[in-house]
C-alpha cells in the first residue's frame, strides 16, 4: 500500500511539474509575442511619423520651390504651390484650383499641349518643352515646362512644373538682333545682309525675277569724320540710312556693309528692269545736303550696280562685282554710278595683280627711273632732267606710272616709293656730276599724298646730303 501511494504522489508531482513548465513556456511565449507586437507598433508609429515628416518636408519643399508646381486629376487642378499662384496671377477672385492644365496653354500651343496631356494620362512619363502660357488674367508669357504622369491617391494625375523664361527669351532676342543688325543705324549688318540677299535670290530664281545689288560708298566721309568729329559722322550715317529707307520699297533691302559703305538690294518683278530713273533717285537722296549740329554738309557718293543673274549667281559674287563697279565710278570722278561689265572684272583682276606685286617691287629692283632732258632752246644745252618712274613688271611687262601710281596711293605705298625716287634721282645727279657733265637740275614728280607725309623736307634734305 505504501508503495502504491508513493507512486501516485510521484506521478502527480511529475504532472504538476509539466504543467508548471508548460505554463512558464506559455508565459515566456506570451511575453515574447507582446514584445514583438510592441516593437511592431513602435515601428509602425515610427514609420507613420517618418512618412508624416517626409510628407511635411516634401510639402515644404514644394511650397518654397521657386518653380510653379501644380497637380491635375480628372482634368482639374487640385494642388498649386505659392509660386504657381503668383506666376499664373491668382487673386481673390481668380483661383487655379478647378481649372485644367490645358486652359493655361497659350492659343498657339493649345493643340500640342492637349496631345501631350493625353499621352501622359496614358502611360508616358515625361514631357519637356518651352511654350507660351496664359495667366488667369489673360496675359501671356514664355515658360519652360515639365509635365510628368503619376498616380495620386489611386488616380492618374499629371504634375506640371513651370518656370518663367520671358527675361531669358528677351535677352536671346536682343543678342540675336545685335548679331544681325548694325549697332549705329539699326539696319541689317553684313552677316544678315548676306542672308537676306540669299533669300531674295532664291525667291527670284523660283519666279524668274531680276535682282539688282547696288554698292554705295560715300565720298569724302573720312574728311567729315576728321574735320567735324565722329559724332557728326555717326549722325550723318543715321540720317542717310533713314533717307535711303524712305525712297526704297518695302520689298527692297538697305544694309550697312561697313564704315561708310552700304549695300542696297532692289527686288524686281516680272516686268521690272533697272533704269536710270531708279538709280538717279538713289543718287539724289545721297546728294541732299544735311544740317547736323549747326554744320551744313554736302554729301556725294559713288555707286556700283550688279544684276542677278547676269552678273553673278550668289551674294558674294554680286556684291564683289557691284563693288568693282563702284570703284570704277570713283575713278571716273566720284559722285557717279556705273553698271558692272565683264571688262571691269578683267581690269579689277589686273589691279589686284598690280597691287600684290607692288609691295615687293622695290626689293626686286623692278622699279627704275628714266630721265627726260630739259633743253635750253637758245643754246641747245641740257639744263636739267625730269625723273620719270617706270616699272618692269615680271608678267605685265613695262608699266608707266599711269598704270600703278593711283594704286600705290590707295594701298599706302606711295610715300615709300616717293622717298626711293628722291634718293635715286639725287644719286644719279651726283653720278653725272662726278662723270663731268656739270651740275644738272633734276625735277621729281610728287603725289599729292606725299605732301601729307610728315618730314617730306627732311627726306629731301637727307637725299641731297647723301
Amino acid at each position: 500500500m505504501a508503495s502504491s501511494a508513493d507512486s501516485l504522489e510521484a506521478l502527480q508531482a511529475r504532472r504538476l511539474a509539466r504543467e508548471i513548465s508548460a505554463r512558464e513556456q506559455a508565459e515566456a511565449l506570451l511575453e515574447q509575442k507582446s514584445l514583438e507586437l510592441f516593437n511592431q507598433a513602435l515601428d509602425r508609429e515610427r514609420a507613420v511619423t517618418a512618412l508624416r515628416e517626409s510628407e511635411e518636408r516634401y510639402r515644404l519643399i514644394v511650397e518654397l520651390s521657386p518653380d510653379a508646381i501644380v497637380i491635375e486629376v480628372d482634368e482639374k487642378i487640385i494642388f498649386s504651390n505659392s509660386a504657381a499662384r503668383i506666376l499664373f496671377a491668382e487673386s481673390n477672385s481668380l483661383s487655379l484650383l478647378g481649372n485644367s492644365l490645358l486652359s493655361l496653354a497659350g492659343p498657339s500651343f493649345r493643340k500640342k499641349t492637349e496631345e501631350e496631356l493625353h499621352r501622359l494620362r496614358n502611360g508616358h512619363n515625361l514631357n519637356e518643352s518651352e511654350e507660351v502660357a496664359v495667366r488667369l488674367d489673360g496675359t501671356t508669357f514664355e515658360v519652360s515646362v515639365q509635365r510628368v504622369g503619376l498616380s495620386y491617391k489611386g488616380k492618374t494625375a499629371v504634375q506640371m512644373i513651370a518656370r518663367d523664361i520671358s527675361s531669358r527669351k528677351q535677352l536671346e532676342q536682343q543678342l540675336a538682333y545685335q548679331a544681325t543688325h548694325d549697332g549705329l543705324t539699326g539696319i541689317p549688318n553684313r552677316k544678315r545682309l548676306l542672308e537676306m540677299l540669299r533669300e531674295a535670290l532664291n525667291f527670284a530664281d523660283r519666279y524668274q525675277f531680276p535682282v539688282w545689288v547696288a554698292f554705295l560708298d560715300l565720298d569724302r566721309f573720312k574728311f567729315i569724320n576728321d574735320h567735324y568729329g565722329h559724332r557728326v559722322g555717326d549722325k550723318l550715317l543715321i540720317n542717310l540710312t533713314r533717307r535711303l529707307q524712305g525712297v526704297m520699297r518695302k520689298t527692297d533691302i538697305v544694309g550697312r556693309y561697313g564704315g561708310d559703305e552700304f549695300v542696297l538690294v532692289l527686288r524686281g518683278g516680272p516686268d521690272d528692269s533697272m533704269n536710270a530713273v531708279m538709280v538717279e533717285r538713289i543718287m539724289e537722296t545721297v546728294n541732299m545736303p544735311m544740317e547736323i549740329d549747326g554744320h551744313y554738309l554736302k554729301l556725294s557718293g559713288s555707286l556700283g550696280l550688279a544684276t542677278y543673274p547676269a552678273d553673278g549667281s550668289n551674294p558674294d559674287i554680286l556684291i564683289e562685282n557691284a563693288d568693282i563697279a563702284m570703284y570704277r565710278a570713283k575713278e571716273s570722278g566720284r559722285n557717279q554710278y556705273q553698271f558692272f561689265t565683264r571688262e571691269m572684272n578683267q581690269q579689277h583682276q589686273e589691279r589686284g595683280q598690280i597691287e600684290s606685286a607692288l609691295y615687293n617691287a622695290l626689293e626686286r629692283n623692278e622699279l627704275f627711273l628714266e630721265y627726260q632732258p630739259q633743253l635750253d632752246v637758245h643754246s641747245g644745252r641740257i639744263k636739267g632732267v625730269e625723273a620719270l618712274l617706270r616699272w618692269r613688271h615680271p608678267e605685265l611687262g613695262l608699266l608707266s606710272p599711269a598704270r600703278f601710281i593711283s594704286i600705290a596711293e590707295e594701298c599706302g605705298m606711295i610715300a615709300r616709293i616717293g622717298q626711293w625716287i628722291i634718293h635715286q634721282a639725287c644719286q644719279q645727279c651726283a653720278d653725272w656730276e662726278r662723270a663731268g657733265f656739270g651740275q644738272l637740275r633734276v625735277a621729281v614728280n610728287l603725289s599729292v599724298r606725299q605732301l601729307d607725309v610728315n618730314g617730306l623736307f627732311g627726306i629731301i634734305e637727307s637725299a641731297l646730303a647723301a
